[in-house]
């Protein structure tokens, strides 16, 4: 963990928040702050608005899709949770289905560019293994699965799919 002023990794911890959440006290820059593992609402806007155009497109989205959709973005951004549990997606959906287009998705979107990190040589080797065995199980072409990723994420999302940008 570093502190979200100076960068600095020496902190010491200073208790808890009424919440509960641990609180550390940088020893470099003196600021307390709280462990910032929760995934930044943004993401969860981006990810509403994700599903609510594939429903409105006449794709709707399993519950298993919509998790590996989110599982795959936040590999991509520079945040600390890998993996974000069923039970999470369902709060999503019940808590913010309302609140969520308060953050246009433009916005949403220039959040993921802003958090936007270089994937590592063993993060990329495994993308493109899931993408060899995709292709091995399915006994696609290259522009079949393209096609795909257009049609079930729309154009936008495919292209950050394959080539990052935003």
């Amino acid at each position: 963990m570093v502190c979200p002023i100076c960068n600095s990794k020496i902190y010491v911890k200073r208790g808890k928040t009424a919440a509960g959440s641990q609180r550390y006290k940088c020893s470099v820059c003196k600021k307390t702050y709280t462990d910032s593992s929760k995934i930044p609402f943004e993401f969860i806007a981006f990810m509403l608005h994700q599903k609510t155009w594939l429903e409105e497109n006449g794709r709707p989205l399993k519950m298993k899709h919509f998790k590996g959709l989110a599982e795959r973005y936040l590999r991509t951004l520079d945040l600390n949770n890998k993996e974000v549990p069923r039970a999470t997606l369902y709060y999503w959906i019940k808590t913010y289905n309302a609140s969520y287009k308060q953050i246009s998705y433009k916005q949403a979107l220039q959040f993921l560019a802003r958090h936007r990190r270089k994937m590592t040589r063993e993060e990329i080797e495994k993308n493109n293994n899931e993408y060899d065995e995709y292709m091995k199980s399915t006994k696609r072409s290259h522009k079949d699965y393209l096609r795909w990723l257009e049609e079930t994420y729309g154009k936008d999302i495919a292209r950050i799919l394959t080539r990052g940008d935003i």
